[in-house]
């Protein structure tokens, strides 16, 4: 059962819909913990959960209704929008044609979910436009009906855990389920106290699509039946730090996630690839005993999470000692997407 059906009686809707010609979206990025379930990871299925923190830094979705014969569609992940708008506007009978453009501040294929951010995006667009009266549950479904990722600018198939969706949609932390479900959602208390640095390599060496599966479907998975009662134990003590308000306790837990099971062929694969820089950010956040690190999906972005003083005086240790990387500094972010009306 979706917690979505717990908490509000049958659903859990996503605000409240408005029709109007045009609407504005803001989707934010995800830090992807771990999975929860490598096993449970198919192509072109939901499935796979784990644990996910949503941040504040946002793909922006414009949308007008205009009055041509197709739709113009422009910004990054275009085709991933199109192929969304196609499948929401036969699905709902929806005839007219429309204006996107999205904007993203983040570089793709780095592993914080551009592509689930158009996608999760695309559709609350629809819902707010066309006052379709969507729950999340019915977003997560939507978005699981056409799984996309592009590569070498084409499409392919992808995988999807469902740990992106509900953290878009909720915000905080969330604790998705094997099967795409949500087992929980945290608002992080005092989260304007903590920051949230993002590592990047200036040059992204792009992965393959076959890269990708071989590596979550290969020695990820391999690693993950290898570590799984420990993994389980961890996800558990994180959610019951949690559900007893101690949330430093679970954000500490966290870095023992990051460094058990798939995750330690995630990190050896983009560690390889980068010439062991993930290595060397990780070593470097451990020496200056920062609350919480790790490497965000398959990578090769890395993430740091303490209290703001912590976070400026890394900052500035790392763009010191550490040259070809973008640093981000941002924040958690509590809630999920949200919607204004266009002008």
């Amino acid at each position: 059962m979706f917690i979505g059906d717990m908490l509000k009686g049958n659903t859990l809707f996503a605000g409240d819909c408005f029709v109007s010609e045009s609407v504005i979206i803001s989707v934010p990025a995800r830090l992807n913990i771990s999975a929860y379930n490598m096993d449970a990871i198919v192509l072109n299925k939901l499935g796979g959960g784990g644990i996910g923190l949503a941040i504040k830094l946002y793909t922006t979705i414009s949308i007008a209704v205009n009055n041509e014969q197709q739709h113009n569609i422009s910004g990054n992940h275009s085709k991933i929008a199109k192929v969304y708008i196609d499948y929401l506007t036969e699905k709902f009978n929806i005839s007219k044609k429309l204006n996107v453009h999205i904007e993203q501040p983040l570089k793709p294929h780095t592993g914080l979910a551009t592509s689930s951010a158009v996608a999760v995006g695309i559709i609350y667009c629809f819902n707010k436009l066309f006052s379709l009266n969507l729950s999340y549950k019915d977003i997560i479904f939507l978005h699981s009906s056409k799984i996309m990722e592009e590569h070498n600018n084409l499409l392919n198939e992808s995988v999807l855990t469902g740990v992106s969706s509900w953290a878009m949609c909720l915000g905080g932390m969330v604790i998705v389920d094997d099967d795409g479900s949500l087992i929980n959602q945290y608002k992080i208390k005092e989260c304007n106290d903590y920051s949230v640095l993002i590592v990047t390599p200036k040059k992204i060496m792009r992965n393959t699509l076959e890269d990708e599966i071989h590596l979550l479907k290969g020695n990820g998975t391999a690693f993950d039946l290898r570590d799984k009662n420990e993994k389980k134990t961890l996800f558990l003590k994180i959610e019951e730090c949690f559900d007893n308000n101690n949330q430093k306790a679970g954000l500490k837990f966290m870095n023992k996630l990051l460094s058990t099971g798939s995750k330690i062929a995630e990190l050896e694969y983009q560690n390889h690839k980068y010439n062991g820089l993930i290595s060397e950010l990780l070593l470097f956040g451990k020496e200056n005993k920062i609350l919480t690190m790790g490497m965000s999906a398959i990578g090769p972005s890395v993430f740091f999470i303490d209290s703001n003083d912590v976070i400026n005086e890394l900052l500035n240790n790392l763009v010191d000692n550490f040259e070809h990387i973008d640093v981000t500094k941002t924040a958690i972010h509590n809630d999920g997407v949200s919607a204004k009306k266009g002008h």
